[in-house]
């Protein structure tokens, strides 16, 4: 396949774009300048943080700067780190583990710092995407052009647990995840918190990480 027959994708809406594993695992993108990428709940899903958390982080798809750091949010360019810090009140403690991961990309011994901070501060970090075709090197949720959802990871989450949307991609992606009767997620408690520059609330974020 060509790539005007994944570029027609970009102007469709973004919950219009899901799809199963096996349509993924059929297409041929030898001749396109899209890839085929497993979201980083396959590698990083941890179901003690899910368990213990009391607010959730949901994002799309980790880009791919973030990818190769190894961790969600880990992209250079990405502030969540810090938000969580200017929030909790952590002295930074959540930036520096991050720019320790930046100077050891995927090290188990810094991501495992990263999930004992995040445990202490009962949170995690899920991704709603499963698997999915993406443009090339671009970490922009508009050109991820076909994606499948990740429903096992949100059977392992609670109805008493908070969700913080990071977009409405997210967000809506979540909402259709509810869908599934294995999933017993309260929609109530799913809010969105921006983190791009033209929506960004800080007061927003301290509300929902209270």
């Amino acid at each position: 396949m060509n790539n005007e027959f994944f570029e027609t994708k970009i102007n469709s809406k973004f919950d219009k774009r899901i799809t199963n594993n096996d349509f993924i695992d059929k297409l041929d993108l030898r001749q396109s300048n899209c890839e085929k990428v497993w979201s980083l709940n396959k590698s990083c899903f941890n179901p003690d943080l899910i368990k213990n958390a009391n607010t959730i982080i949901v994002g799309t798809l980790t880009p791919p700067n973030g990818m190769e750091n190894g961790y969600y949010y880990s992209s250079n360019k990405n502030h969540i780190f810090s938000i969580i810090d200017k929030c909790l009140n952590t002295n930074g403690k959540f930036l520096s583990l991050k720019k320790q991961l930046l100077l050891n990309p995927k090290s188990k011994v810094q991501i495992s710092q990263i999930e004992n901070a995040l445990f202490e501060y009962k949170l995690a970090f899920i991704d709603v995407i499963n698997k999915a075709v993406r443009i090339k090197n671009s970490p922009n949720d508009n050109d991820i052009l076909f994606f499948s959802l990740d429903y096992f990871s949100f059977e392992k989450c609670a109805p008493y647990q908070k969700f913080i949307c990071t977009s409405q991609n997210a967000e809506n992606c979540l909402l259709r995840i509810t869908e599934n009767k294995n999933v017993k997620i309260n929609k109530d408690n799913i809010f969105v918190c921006y983190q791009d520059r033209f929506h960004f609330n800080i007061n927003d974020w301290q509300q929902k990480l209270k």
